[in-house]
């Protein structure tokens, strides 16, 4: 019988190949180069839309939340703080400008925020573009005595805006740690500018109580994790490593002499922190807890502050112009007419300083300006009124 053989599907691979003489086929691995080359190219669309995706759903649920508060009650602070001066903060990165303070004292040698001065901001907490509507935003007066009130209201120093102004409310951050300087402020400008105190500032305690009696809001400012680490955010600073129970055992520390009389926290340096999600909402529970808002200096491009707060009864906001990323009367002065320029667009602005001696004299100045312009200046907590 003869031998039945079996039929050989397999492809015949030519004999130099085989031997090592000739080359592979190349319609092969350039069909998987190109899907190599095509993977590639969708996940670096994928990373780059991926941001703006998580932004936009942040500003949806911000947009649906709505606010319920419970009793405030007032007591002034009385226990006293004291830590060693932090060491000079410097800029996050290195797209950021890195000029010195001008006039500070050796104290005071230059607090730089990680800001981007020309960030754009996802969502200000603020009022719409005028309207017929809501053009008028004139807010009454409250006594301390009212109960069933948030301390972002229970504390805060209204004022009454005339209709068809816009208005800017300008907060003066790292107040307490320069103690000459953060008395110029109090001292020199309008008790409509929004004062943050650092908890570890040696002047802190008696300042802030000063500042809050004259009429300034008073908020707390929060020191956080920055992405460089030569930069040192001060004592009882928040970091991305630490466990739960030692955020809210710092955060407790912070807020403990101030929390009183502060209408809100914001974020000192932080842009580390600010994009940790669950460390972001740890802190924000902690704020809501003590029934205040919560301003997003904007310190980072990824800031997780809108999406950390869904869910949570709170006040959000953001800052929108940085007035003093150099210390320079010029810089200063443009800074304040972007702040003018937004506001007319949009109705409000926020802008952010610190006690730099520039910074004041501009201030001081400019503020004269402002009621030829049809606009007000604010106390921040105006925007929630």
């Amino acid at each position: 019988m003869s031998k039945i053989t079996k039929p050989n599907n397999k492809p015949e691979i030519p004999t130099e190949v085989l031997s090592g003489t000739g080359n592979l086929p190349k319609a092969p691995f350039f069909a998987v180069g190109c899907v190599f080359a095509l993977a590639l190219f969708c996940l670096a669309i994928t990373l780059t839309l991926l941001p703006h995706w998580q932004h936009k759903q942040a500003e949806q649920a911000l947009a649906a939340k709505t606010y319920k508060f419970t009793q405030a009650a007032v007591i002034l602070p009385n226990a006293k703080s004291r830590a060693e001066h932090h060491a000079r903060h410097q800029q996050e990165d290195s797209n950021f400008i890195k000029t010195p303070a001008q006039n500070a004292p050796e104290k005071y040698e230059g607090i730089y925020e990680e800001i981007n001065p020309d960030l754009p901001v996802i969502n200000s907490g603020s009022k719409a573009p005028k309207t017929e509507q809501n053009i008028s935003r004139t807010v009454p007066f409250l006594t301390k005595n009212e109960q069933n009130l948030p301390k972002w209201r229970k504390n805060a120093h209204p004022v009454s805006v005339p209709e068809g102004h816009a208005t800017i409310a300008i907060v003066i951050d790292d107040m307490g740690v320069a103690d000459t300087n953060s008395q110029a402020v109090i001292d020199r400008l309008p008790t409509a500018v929004t004062l943050a105190f650092l908890a570890y500032g040696e002047a802190t305690n008696s300042q802030a109580k000063h500042a809050f009696n004259k009429g300034h809001d008073i908020m707390i400012h929060l020191p956080m994790q920055p992405h460089r680490h030569t930069a040192n955010p001060g004592p009882n600073a928040l970091y991305v490593n630490d466990e739960t129970a030692q955020l809210k055992r710092k955060i407790k520390l912070n807020f403990k002499d101030l929390k009183h009389i502060s209408v809100g926290v914001n974020n000192h340096m932080g842009s580390a922190l600010t994009e940790n999600l669950p460390a972001m909402r740890t802190v924000l529970e902690a704020v809501e807890a003590e029934e205040m808002f919560f301003l997003d200096s904007v310190t980072t491009n990824n800031s997780s502050v809108l999406a950390a707060s869904t869910g949570l009864n709170l006040p959000v906001l953001q800052r929108h112009v940085f007035l003093d990323h150099e210390v320079t009367p010029s810089f200063i002065n443009n800074a304040l007419a972007r702040a003018e320029r937004h506001a007319k667009k949009y109705g409000s602005a926020i802008a952010i300083g610190h006690p730099y001696p520039a910074t004041t004299a501009a201030i001081e100045t400019w503020a004269k300006t402002l009621a030829d312009k049809q606009i007000s200046l604010i106390p921040i907590s105006n925007l929630l009124q």
